[in-house]
């Protein structure tokens, strides 16, 4: 009995990366913009930057029109399944997020990228969907988990130092 040889998928283009860093860095873009919009508007307190950022919003989804177009000529390209990181940077990111739980002099800077590394995610989601391009639902877990983590573990431990112990 012969046996079948194993179908390699296709290597993608160089449009469809093209158009995939494309829209991490418009996500990384938005997930600033929205990061900045709530410090402005919680600890600042600018008015003219509150208004501002908005502004800068609209811009940003302006930008999204040329990506729509650059995504819309991937023709067959859209159909290549998505290839996700490698395991080891998912072991590094583990440890590196568990060693970082005990760093207490960089706690916001910590939480304020996780919380960076979230939305990016969330957004960039939002935009492979919409724009029907291939994105590697594993990855996009673990980012989501690592980051939520982060976020909780932080907020918890945050919640515990200005409330006590008061159950």
């Amino acid at each position: 009995m012969r046996r079948a040889l194993p179908i390699e998928s296709p290597e993608p283009t160089p449009a469809l990366l093209r158009v995939k860093a494309m829209i991490w860095f418009q996500s990384a873009a938005g997930a600033a913009l929205l990061l900045a919009w709530l410090w402005a508007i919680l600890i600042r307190g600018d008015f003219l930057l509150i208004l501002g950022l908005p502004v800068c919003g609209v811009l940003w989804f302006l930008g999204l029109r040329p990506l729509s177009a650059r995504a819309s000529r991937l023709g067959a390209a859209r159909d290549i399944p998505a290839v996700g990181l490698p395991g080891g940077l998912f072991v590094a990111a583990f440890f590196g997020e568990i060693i970082s739980l005990g760093d207490f002099n960089h706690y916001v800077l910590l939480m304020t990228g996780n919380l960076f590394a979230l939305l990016t995610a969330l957004i960039g989601r939002a935009i492979f969907r919409k724009l029907e391009v291939p994105l590697h639902e594993a990855t996009w877990v673990a980012i989501l988990l690592f980051s939520g983590f982060g976020i909780g573990v932080r907020f918890v431990f945050g919640a515990w130092l200005a409330f006590g112990l008061r159950c």
